[in-house]
């Protein structure tokens, strides 16, 4: 397969997590938690070494360590891509089961806001790794789409940088079993 495709939410934090939560034929966990599940070696090396080129907020400095990747429940990781119709499901149906379970305010409890998730950390990703020549391109923009294409994906000058506004919480965030 020359061009796999790679599903992932780099900014939700799920590294402490020990099993992915499954929803419908889909399952969504830390890449630490699929490491057995890679149907080609090489996508699986090309795809960590770009997943670690995703930055932490401004301050931080150190790359996202054990990305949140969704994949087929029980199945090898293949990078087939999803139809545009699934792919827009997906990324709604992890926006609700998250953003639900954001705590409600509560007179007597103490700061909720760290333990809240935004859609800057549900933006689901898609994409295209070139396994022939190890290129990825660097999407960025929501009004004015930039498109550099110009990247291998071990190279240093390749950094993805944060949405400017992007808050992490510091508690592990669990989606509603709705």
């Amino acid at each position: 397969m020359p061009n796999p495709h790679l599903l992932f939410c780099p900014y939700l934090p799920l590294a402490q997590m020990d099993e992915p939560i499954e929803f419908a034929d889909w399952e969504l966990g830390p890449l630490r938690l699929f490491e057995d599940r890679w149907s080609d070696a090489k996508f699986k090396s090309e795809a960590k070494e770009f997943l670690i080129k995703f930055g932490m907020p401004v301050g931080n400095g150190r790359p996202i360590e054990d990305c949140a990747i969704l994949c087929k429940q029980g199945a090898q990781i293949e990078g087939l891509r999803p139809s545009d119709e699934e792919l827009r499901a997906l990324g709604l149906s992890i926006a609700f089961g998250f953003l639900d379970s954001n705590p409600r305010e509560r007179s007597g409890e103490g700061e909720i806001g760290r333990a809240m998730v935004t859609t800057d950390n549900l933006e689901l990703h898609l994409w295209s790794i070139d396994l022939q020549q190890s290129r990825v391109t660097q999407n960025s923009g929501y009004l004015v789409r930039t498109i550099i294409s110009d990247f291998t994906s071990g190279s240093s000058q390749l950094a993805i940088a944060p949405p400017l506004d992007l808050h992490m919480p510091t508690w592990p965030p669990t989606p509603c079993r709705c």
